[in-house]
Order: C-alpha cells, then sequence, then structure tokens
C-alpha cells in the first residue's frame, strides 16, 4: 500500500539518521557496554517514532506490507559483537545475534509496554537487563567450551 512506502521511507530516513558507528565510538569498549548502547540507542529511535513503527507493524502483521522489516538491528548487533565473533562458533554468534534482535525493536516495546503494562522507562530497563543476561549466558557457554545442542538444550 502507498502509506506503507511512506512509513517505510520515514523510517528508513530515520534509521539512517540513528549513528551507531560502534567502531568510531566504542572502538575499545567492553562488549556488554557496545551491547548496552546498540539496545538503549535502538530502542530511544523506535520510542521517538512509535507511531510509525507501530503502523508499520500493523501492516506487516496483516500481510498489506511484503517489506522485509528490521534488518537494520542485526548488523547493529553485529558489529557491537565483533569483538567476540573469533571466540565463539558461528552458530553461537548467530544465535546471540537473533537473541538480542528480539530486544531491539517496535516488538519489544508493544510487549513489554502493551501486554506487560510496562512504562517506557521500565521497558528500556528490562530490555537492558535481557540483553546482560543474554550475553553473560552466551560468554559462560563459550568459557565452558560448550556448543549448544540444536534443540537449544545443551550436549551432554
Amino acid at each position: 500500500a502507498p502509506q506503507d512506502m511512506v512509513r517505510e521511507a520515514v523510517l528508513d530516513a530515520v534509521a539512517n539518521s540513528t549513528s551507531l558507528d560502534l567502531a568510531a565510538q566504542d572502538g575499545a569498549a567492553p562488549v556488554e557496554e557496545r551491547v548496552a548502547n546498540v539496545v538503549r540507542r535502538v530502542l530511544a529511535m523506535v520510542e521517538s517514532n512509535e507511531a510509525m513503527f507501530r503502523a508499520l507493524l500493523a501492516g506487516t502483521v496483516t500481510g498489506t506490507n511484503k517489506a522485509k522489516r528490521g534488518a537494520r538491528r542485526v548488523g547493529w548487533l553485529e558489529e557491537a559483537l565483533e569483538p567476540m565473533r573469533g571466540s565463539v562458533s558461528p552458530a553461537q554468534f548467530r544465535r546471540l545475534v537473533c537473541g538480542l534482535s528480539l530486544l531491539t525493536g517496535i516488538e519489544t516495546l508493544v510487549v513489554l509496554k502493551d501486554v506487560c503494562d510496562l512504562s517506557s522507562r521500565e521497558a528500556a530497563d528490562v530490555s537492558l537487563w535481557a540483553a546482560r543476561m543474554l550475553l553473560a549466558g552466551a560468554i559462560a557457554e563459550e568459557g565452558a567450551g560448550e556448543e549448544p545442542a540444536p534443540s537449544g538444550r545443551r550436549k551432554s
């Protein structure tokens, strides 16, 4: 639909103006700080354009908008996690990026604000906490030398 195309173009401009140049801004920062920075900044961008993101999500859910959406967060998270890429398997790295992607979009705000009835501040706090826990779990797995089994259970 034409309105979806307009929304997509506006949100592209918003996302492109959101500077997440991690190499320049946090090149030496610990990966935990880099990930928190991405989660915090992406949620702030989504929150400040919430009505537009919700409208775009509605179009996606109803099938009127066929555009692939939300892919920028994957690149931003991969960049934030880059310092640990060599210390985990490609499958673990991908799983962590996917898990963290759940915490950085309008879907996150819909669940935390609408379903869980949290304020914007509480939603950001929960997202940052969950990101820290996912990252700590991945680091613990890496330290234990364990590769998660495909089912999500650890190999015995």
